[in-house]
Formats: C-alpha cells, sequence, structure tokens
C-alpha cells in the first residue's frame, strides 16, 4: 500500500534496493577473503538477491528473504554471516516508497527471525534482551527514515501540483477573456447575419462557432477541475455521438465519407472516452483540412474484447500536404501513448492514412 500524493521514481522502485544489496553482498565477500571463511557467502548472496528483488517481486522475494534467515539459523554459530542484516534493506526501503502495510509485515516477520537470531549468538542471556533491544531501535531509526523521506517527498508533490493548478488556473482565465469571448462575439454576429439574410452556409458557420464554444467550456472546466472537467467530458456525449458529429461535419465541408464499424463504441471503458473522442474528432478534423472532396475517403473501425482498432483514408488535395506532422497528430500520439495506445501515419501515392490502435 502506497502513501496518497506521490510515486515513487525510478531509482528508488528497484535500483535504491539492488545497490545495498550489492553493497552488504560486497562486505560479505571482503569478510570472506579476509578470514579466508567462504561458507556462509552462497546464504549471503541468496538472501541479498531476495532483498535486492522485493520491490520487483515482493511476495516471492520476501517470502525468500524469510527462507534464508531460517536457514541462517540453522546454521553453525561460527559461521560468520551477514545474511541478518538483508532484512533492514526491504525494511528501509518499503519506508522510502511509501509501501507501510509491507513494511510493517516484513518488520513483524523479520524481526522476530532476528529476535532468535539474537538469542543464539548472544554471549549470555541476560545480554541477548540488550540485544533485541537494540535491533528494534536500528529498525525503528530505518522507519523514522523511511517516513521523513516519504513525507519530503509527498509535500514536493503537492507543491508541484499547487502549481500547475496555479498555471492552468491562469490559462483558464486567459482563454475565458480572449477567445470564449471572441466566439461569443462571432456567435452574436453570424445570428445577426442569419436572421438578415438566411444561408445554409451561415448556418453551418453558426453551427461550428457553438460546438466551439462547447468545447472551450469543456476545456475552461477541465483546466479548472481536471476530474471533474474529465468527467463531464465524457460524459457530455457518446463516442458514436462524436463520431456522428464528425461525420455529419465532414459532409458539410462537401466529402463523401464511407463508415464501416464493426462492434459497439458505446461499451468502451469510461476512462478511455476522452481519448477515443479526441483521436476521432483529430483524425476527421484532419479530413477537413486536407482531403480532396473529388474522392470519397474512409473510415474503418473495429472493436473487439481487447483493442480498438481504427484507420482513417484520404486522398489528398494537390494544394495540402499533412506528411509535415502538426501540432494536431503531436496531440493524438501523446493522448495514444497515456493509454498504451500508438498511432502511424503514412502517404503512399495521393492517400493519406493515419491508424490507431487503443488496448482496452
Amino acid at each position: 500500500m502506497r502513501t496518497n500524493g506521490w510515486r515513487a521514481p525510478g531509482w528508488l522502485a528497484g535500483r535504491f534496493d539492488a545497490t545495498l544489496a550489492i553493497a552488504l553482498v560486497s562486505l560479505a565477500v571482503f569478510a570472506a577473503i579476509s578470514r579466508d571463511d567462504w561458507r556462509a557467502v552462497p546464504l549471503d548472496a541468496a538472501a541479498c538477491l531476495a532483498a535486492a528483488l522485493i520491490p520487483l517481486l515482493p511476495r516471492i522475494a520476501g517470502v525468500a528473504l524469510a527462507v534464508a534467515l531460517l536457514i541462517l539459523l540453522l546454521m553453525p554459530a561460527g559461521w560468520p554471516s551477514v545474511a541478518e542484516y538483508a532484512p533492514l534493506i526491504p525494511i528501509l526501503g518499503t519506508g522510502m516508497r511509501g509501501e507501510r502495510q509491507l513494511r510493517t509485515i516484513m518488520t513483524g516477520g523479520y524481526g522476530a527471525l532476528l529476535a532468535i537470531r539474537s538469542f543464539q549468538t548472544a554471549p549470555s542471556l541476560a545480554l541477548w534482551p540488550f540485544i533485541v533491544v537494540v535491533w528494534a531501535a536500528l529498525i525503528g531509526v530505518l522507519w523514522g527514515v523511511g517516513n521523513l523521506f516519504t513525507a519530503y517527498q509527498r509535500a514536493l508533490s503537492e507543491a508541484h501540483a499547487a502549481h500547475l493548478q496555479e498555471h492552468r488556473f491562469i490559462l483558464a482565465r486567459e482563454l475565458h477573456d480572449t477567445v470564449a469571448r471572441d466566439l461569443a462575439r462571432a456567435s452574436l454576429h453570424g445570428q445577426s447575419a442569419l436572421a438578415a439574410t438566411p444561408s445554409t452556409q451561415l448556418e453551418a458557420t453558426l453551427h461550428e462557432i457553438q460546438q466551439a464554444s462547447t468545447h472551450l467550456r469543456l476545456l475552461l472546466a477541465l483546466l479548472r477541475e481536471p476530474d471533474a472537467g474529465a468527467g463531464e467530458a465524457a460524459a457530455a456525449t457518446s463516442t458514436g455521438q462524436s463520431l456522428d458529429q464528425a461525420l455529419e461535419s465532414l459532409r458539410r465541408h462537401g466529402l463523401l465519407v464511407r463508415t464501416f464499424v464493426e462492434g459497439d463504441l458505446d461499451t468502451l471503458p469510461p476512462a478511455l472516452l476522452p481519448t477515443v473522442q479526441a483521436v476521432v474528432g483529430e483524425a476527421c478534423a484532419n479530413m477537413e483540412r486536407h482531403a480532396d472532396p473529388a474522392a470519397p475517403c474512409a473510415i474503418m473501425i473495429n472493436v473487439s474484447d481487447d483493442h480498438l482498432d481504427a484507420a482513417f483514408f484520404n486522398h489528398v488535395r494537390a494544394d495540402h500536404s499533412p506528411s509535415a506532422k502538426g501540432f494536431g497528430l503531436d496531440g493524438v500520439a501523446e493522448h495514444l501513448a497515456l493509454v498504451g495506445g500508438n498511432l502511424v501515419t503514412e502517404q503512399k501515392g495521393g492517400q493519406w492514412i493515419c491508424r490507431v490502435s487503443v488496448p482496452l
């Protein structure tokens, strides 16, 4: 169980424990060389390896380390070994990663084995409680270090999040005071012009202005409240409706579009809806900008149990070249990367092809 508010960096998620384990096994090898006694080195290496693997395989490696300590209890007292220090590595590492539940379990299990080991190696029965207290104090220090580290990292994460949110607020205000007002004035002028001179083309333009205003409101909500804004955007329209709206816009621009959809778009996981809708919207918008109205376009979408695959085909107008990747396609690639999807674009002769794959 991790503490909320921060995620352990890559070096702490594995390399930190491995580095300490390598240092400990190096100490075991150095001691074996100096004493010319290699009997306990295999067990020391096994214990350190288990400690190093706990961030990757917590259950398997944790049990393996406990088995190594049990074997240590059966070894003759005269065999020099550092295996008893190996549990300190995961106790410190889990604390620094915020894995408090796992740290508690390991402290209880390994602590009991270390107490038994101390009883075996204590010079006298009277000194055994003192050795146990020393072990407890050492583990307590490691707990304190882990707690301080996670508290510091959480504070940094919260400060970074607050800084980003402040920038979002500033951006939201600027967009509202500029783009939103310009769209509102354009909509009013369009309504006045449409009332004075009815026109199908003007009506379509006004409709697109209103759509842009709706999308901007959703974007402003997302900037101010990321979680609530994302939920509102996903709930505002289904993926099927988004595709229908995009197709209607393409046809208003004089494009002949053929669609082939296999599977139900509205059964996609809710968490993927904003990404899929953004990708479909940008791919269709790309068609509007570059497609040759004299040639048909095609959209093929397949929804299976574990993947959504889509392909968008259009012939490129002679005066347009989408091969120079712009911000729109960059945005599609970034959206897809966040959910493990990918984007492939290519131009074969006069035909532009955009392929999208999203794991469900």
